[in-house]
């Protein structure tokens, strides 16, 4: 079975705590493993639990807001003195390239590696087209330009259907063309792919949410998302606190998962208030379950 995990590096809000540090998560699907979000301290975390940091292939940043990128100006250094030589993608808003070029060119640390930019635009966008994964940015609400990313996993060709293909006497190289859901055309005659070929297994989703108001509106892009990753920076006590900077609470997190018929619900990005964290699971898990805290060092099978 495919590797697919997700791995929570931190999971505090503006200001960590000593046992919560700032936003980043590894996602592992299968051949690729990205890094969404790298705030402060994020290189100290992925040796903490692990994580070989040059095996990462691309790098999401959510928004400029520094709990949520400023650890990647010593990650990109840390991977270049360790020897990297593959190529690495950086997704996120615009600004990004430029200061982290300008950083790099001030500190005379230009990394040894082919550093590949990809500047984030204010609509849904398919970031990755690839036979087994698709990768979407969508705009939220945020103060400064922010983005969600839903990354789907799994075969997107139709598995064939070998013996409606013998009967029918379909030539061998046919088939690639029948696995992308092509009709088979021979002079006048046409078969409907659907008699030659099956639908693919349904593949595993994961939509990452951080840093947004409340909305609605996002629900078609998380819909039916196997995992979602919510923020959920407060409890709903201080919604008004919530909506004045741009946040969301654990209910309203609840209540989005469950509009959007989410399967898996995690929540984070908590404010250094809070010591005690059931309460916000508790909360979210009036509108659905199940709920996850989504705890530093805390791995999930997805």
């Amino acid at each position: 079975m495919e590797n697919r995990s997700l791995h929570i590096l931190g999971s505090s809000a503006a200001v960590p705590t000593k046992d919560r540090w700032h936003t980043a998560q590894v996602l592992e699907m299968g051949q690729y493993k990205f890094l969404l979000d790298c705030g402060e301290g994020t290189q100290y975390q992925l040796i903490r639990y692990g994580v070989k940091y040059n095996k990462i292939q691309a790098i999401f940043i959510s928004h400029l807001h520094g709990d949520h990128f400023l650890g990647i100006f010593g990650l990109l250094n840390s991977m270049s003195l360790g020897g990297r030589n593959k190529p690495l993608t950086v997704y996120g808003p615009e600004g990004l390239q430029a200061l982290v070029e300008n950083h790099l060119e001030t500190t005379g640390s230009k990394p040894e590696y082919e550093l590949n930019w990809v500047t984030l635009k204010d609509q849904p966008e398919m970031l990755i087209d690839e036979k087994d994964l698709e990768v979407w940015s969508h705009p939220v609400q945020h103060r400064v330009p922010c983005f969600a990313f839903k990354f789907i996993h799994g075969n997107k060709q139709r598995n064939l259907n070998v013996e409606a293909c013998l009967e029918h006497e379909i030539p061998v190289d046919w088939y690639p063309k029948i696995k992308e859901g092509e009709d088979y055309v021979k002079g006048d005659v046409r078969i409907r792919n659907e008699e030659l070929s099956y639908d693919p297994k349904p593949g595993v989703s994961y939509t990452f949410v951080t840093d947004t108001l409340y909305s609605e509106a996002l629900i078609p892009f998380a819909y039916e998302s196997t995992w979602m990753y919510h923020e959920s920076t407060f409890l709903h006590e201080e919604v008004e606190r919530a909506h004045a900077t741009f946040h969301s609470t654990a209910q309203e997190a609840g209540m989005f998962g469950a509009l959007a018929k989410v399967k898996h619900l995690i929540l984070g990005h908590f404010s250094s208030r809070y010591l005690y964290l059931e309460d916000h699971k508790k909360e979210a898990e009036q509108f659905m379950k199940p709920v996850f805290l989504g705890l530093d060092g805390q791995k999930f099978n997805l």
